[in-house]
This record gives C-alpha cells, sequence and structure tokens, in this order.
C-alpha cells in the first residue's frame, strides 16, 4: 500500500508539469508575431494625425511604404512621359502625375502616371478607381515596382502598366491582368514604338520616353 500511494504521488506530481508545458508552447504560439495590414480609412486617419509628415509614403496591399527620395532624372523623365502621353491621350482623359489612385481597399499607390477617364473635375471629391494606363519610371524603386506594384495594378484589373527602366533604357509594357500578375510583359529597345492598349491607333516611340 505505501508503494502505491508513492506512485500515486508521483503521478500527481507528473500531471500538472505536463500541463505546464502544454501551457507554455500554446503561448508561445499565442504570442507569434503577424504583420498588419492597414486599409486606405485607417491609412488617411494617420495621415490625418502627422504620421507621415515630411515623409514620402504609400500603402501598398495594406503596408505603408517609404519611397525613396524623388532625384532629378527621374524628376525630368517623369514630366517627358506626361507630355509625350498628352500627344496620345487628346480625348475624354486626362493625365495625373505623382497622384493617388484608390484602386483597392488596402492600396493607395501614386504612380508617375496615370491615365484616367473623365476630367480633373470628375475627382474633385474622391480619386480615380482605375486608370487607363500606369506608368512608373523607376530607377531605386525597379524592384518594387516589378513585383508588389505589377501585382496590385493587375489585381485592379488596370489594362496596361508601363515601367520605364532608367538603368537599362529599357521600358517594359505589362498587359492581360489578371488576379496572380500581368500575364503578359514585353520588353522595348529604344528604336521600338508602342501602340498603348487603349489608343491603339497611335504610336509612340520609345525614344520619346527616355531621357
Amino acid at each position: 500500500m505505501a508503494t502505491t500511494r508513492k506512485n500515486e504521488r508521483k503521478e500527481v506530481v507528473r500531471q500538472p508539469a505536463s500541463n505546464d508545458v502544454r501551457s507554455r508552447a500554446a503561448s508561445r504560439r499565442e504570442a507569434a508575431p503577424h504583420p498588419v495590414r492597414w486599409t486606405r480609412e485607417q491609412y488617411y486617419r494617420m495621415g490625418k494625425l502627422g504620421w507621415f509628415d515630411g515623409k514620402r509614403v504609400e500603402l501598398i496591399d495594406g503596408e505603408i511604404v517609404e519611397m525613396s527620395p524623388i532625384g532629378t532624372v527621374h524628376a525630368a523623365v517623369v514630366v517627358i512621359v506626361q507630355e509625350t502621353l498628352q500627344k496620345v491621350f487628346t480625348q475624354n482623359c486626362h493625365i495625373r502625375s505623382q497622384a493617388p489612385v484608390s484602386i483597392l481597399e488596402s492600396s493607395e499607390p501614386e504612380p508617375d502616371i496615370a491615365v484616367v477617364a473623365g476630367s480633373a473635375r470628375d475627382y474633385l471629391g474622391s480619386h480615380p478607381k482605375t486608370a487607363l494606363l500606369v506608368v512608373e519610371v523607376s530607377d531605386a524603386t525597379l524592384s518594387i515596382g516589378r513585383t508588389r506594384k505589377s501585382l496590385i495594378y493587375a489585381q485592379a484589373g488596370i489594362p496596361e502598366y508601363w515601367i520605364v527602366n532608367l538603368k537599362a533604357r529599357q521600358p517594359e509594357v505589362r498587359r492581360n491582368p489578371t488576379a496572380k500578375g500581368y500575364s503578359s510583359t514585353q520588353t522595348l529597345k529604344e528604336t521600338d514604338e508602342v501602340s498603348p492598349f487603349s489608343a491603339p491607333d497611335t504610336k509612340v516611340k520609345v525614344a520619346d520616353l527616355l531621357p
């Protein structure tokens, strides 16, 4: 009987120890870090509270991304691209430069160029929710332009997305948006011409997009 009592006492001691191990393991699982995805509404509230004062940020797939400062060549090429596209898109649309496009609930990028239907007065109350064409001038931002921005533009159904690759001097034309990204990508040479998807009867010389 004494032996039995000892075994029973041992069992009583062991059982809480096993529970403690499981409890600690569960606590570790519960405490695992996870990313927070912001909505446009939350993004606006933070902006009004001054969180982004002095910073250049964009909301990309729920993440607030601080962008690189705009260099002189980048700034000049944005104007060059805008002036070139203004000769092509002459009716029933206008061109916005580095202005927000509210394309998804968790994304509000500010593309270097967006060709948008209607006039600027149509958007006094809200940002455009889509575009006919989006253009990003990329040097330091080439990686994010090819990946994260390309994906959200495609998911928003924007029919055409151009990346002006300043380092290679080779614009990239992306079309056929899907939920997984653009299914068609064409890299152009400086001597090529391209017809925008939304203006198929026109041609743009690639050289006119480059510095």
